[in-house]
């Protein structure tokens, strides 16, 4: 049998994409030809299959048109070029809006912005996201102009959480907050969109990042080329990758609130999640009654002061599941659970699934 010769014309190169390309091409005896494009196009057209990010770049695009044309199966993993009829494994980039507004939420974070020196359709599907959790509240900051950028930062409200569209536009925001004389986190915190920990891990503010599961978007795009390659039938939509989750760093390792009592509550929260404790527990560290923390919980969140509890023990539970092999009884000790059972009926009433389908599902995605 012949091998199948691929092209992989994958930029800015990515590892984490390469891996899970690789991994699947070791598993399925393909021979990869890796072109950066930097020194232009391949100069050869005689591959069975192609996976590519299809970005700015309208020679690649000519190019691709061009293999399509001679029926050479393609595979796009990015959607920049929605116009442009290819089978497509991408990034769920509405989810990962979704997600982060998810997780400045649970910071307590009222105003929220996007930050990006550009505009594609990429940016408008993760912007889209962010903007369900918080509609009208949240603001677009889109420039590529450093002087335009710190205006906007002195006149942004004290705290805002910003979700930045890639690493390279974290680093430029976390900087010029630093140099501006601007507290990372407690005035911006900045959440990035991947995760590559030599870029983020050293920062002067350690940058925290949601994680795109790119490995699993290679494998999962080479997986459908090799379909397509073997006479198997374009797919009507794009595959979607959920993110995997979210890296905590210092630039979003905060809480804020602009009520006082929120915000102690929320840290008390935070700070002793690992062990068990009701809301009369926290009413007693705080010296407040009960039912004024009740009352205050339920104007700023719409439940009660023990469902705010749970909600975080439960956001914790699903961050075990998806980042590490913990058995349930490890994740019920380390989220404050008094055991298994209790986590498990209390997770099954909130998602409907038991944390082992949960888990088991969303490793599938």
């Amino acid at each position: 049998m012949n091998r199948k010769r691929v092209l992989v014309m994958i930029t800015p190169i990515s590892y984490l994409r390469i891996g899970g390309v690789s991994r699947f091409a070791k598993d399925h005896d393909w021979i990869l030809t890796i072109h950066d494009r930097l020194g232009g196009l391949p100069p050869s057209t005689d591959y069975d299959g192609v996976l590519v990010t299809l970005r700015g770049d309208e020679n690649a695009v000519r190019y691709i048109r061009k293999m399509t044309a001679r029926g050479i199966p393609t595979v796009d993993l990015t959607i920049q070029h929605p116009r442009l009829r290819l089978p497509r494994v991408v990034s769920d980039h509405h989810r990962i809006g979704v997600l982060a507004g998810q997780h400045f939420k649970e910071r307590g974070f009222r105003n929220v912005a996007w930050f990006s020196a550009g505009w594609t359709h990429v940016h408008e599907l993760r912007f889209n996201g962010l903007a369900e959790s918080f509609g009208a509240m949240t603001q677009k900051w889109v420039s590529d102009d450093d002087s335009k950028t710190v205006k906007t930062l002195n006149a942004a409200p004290r705290p805002t959480a910003v979700l930045a569209y890639d690493e390279t536009d974290a680093v430029r925001l976390l900087h010029l907050c630093l140099a501006a004389g601007i507290d990372v986190p407690d005035d911006i915190a900045i959440l990035s969109i991947g995760d590559d920990p030599l870029v983020t891990d050293n920062q002067p503010v350690p940058i925290s990042c949601i994680r795109q599961n790119l490995a699993r978007g290679g494998y999962a795009a080479a997986a459908l080329l090799d379909r397509l390659m073997n006479g198997g039938k374009h797919p009507a939509k794009p595959i979607l990758i959920k993110p995997e989750g979210i890296t905590v760093r210092r630039s979003t390792d905060t809480v804020a609130d602009d009520n006082p009592l929120i915000r102690t509550v929320l840290l008390y929260i935070r700070d002793n999640l690992h062990r068990p404790f009701g809301a009369e527990q926290v009413a007693d560290a705080l010296g407040e009654s009960r039912s004024r923390l009740d009352k205050t919980c339920a104007a700023r969140f719409g439940k009660s002061l023990g469902k705010v509890i749970l909600s975080h023990r439960l956001a914790e539970v699903k961050r075990l599941l998806l980042k590490s092999d913990l058995s349930i009884g490890e994740i019920a000790a380390r989220t404050g659970f008094c055991a298994s059972n209790y986590l498990i009926k209390k997770f099954k009433a909130a998602t409907g699934l038991t944390p082992f389908v949960w888990r088991k599902g969303m490793a599938r995605n």
